[in-house]
């Protein structure tokens, strides 16, 4: 099931022709806290106005599937260091990521 719920959202979107599945951005700004972290995860700016992307945190527990779009990225607050991205292809495959700029706390200056 876990599996087939990045294709059923695909499904979901709107239908006009075919959308292009796109790269993402991701970058991390830190907290007051080390080692946590405001994640923000966006489309690549080659992506055509009609592209999308569908991605989540995960590492630990899991967040629901976001699907972004050019000009709307999507900012998770109060994210582990440890924690990866995941990316659907348009294969259906999915694939996990690290974030630039995650720190371990005591890799801190």
């Amino acid at each position: 099931m876990r599996r087939a719920l990045p294709l059923l959202l695909a499904l979901l979107l709107p239908s006009a022709g075919a959308l292009t599945l796109c790269r993402v951005d991701r970058s991390a700004t830190p907290t007051r806290v080390p080692g946590i972290y405001n994640v923000t995860i966006r489309t690549v700016p080659e992506c055509p106005e009609d592209g999308y992307a569908v991605v989540r945190l995960a590492s630990g527990r899991e967040y629901p599937w976001e699907v972004l779009s050019p000009g709307r990225p999507f900012t998770w607050r109060g994210v582990p260091w440890y924690w990866r991205g995941q990316w659907v292809a348009e294969s259906g495959k999915i694939y996990t990521f690290k974030i630039p700029g995650l720190r371990a706390p005591w890799m801190w200056p």
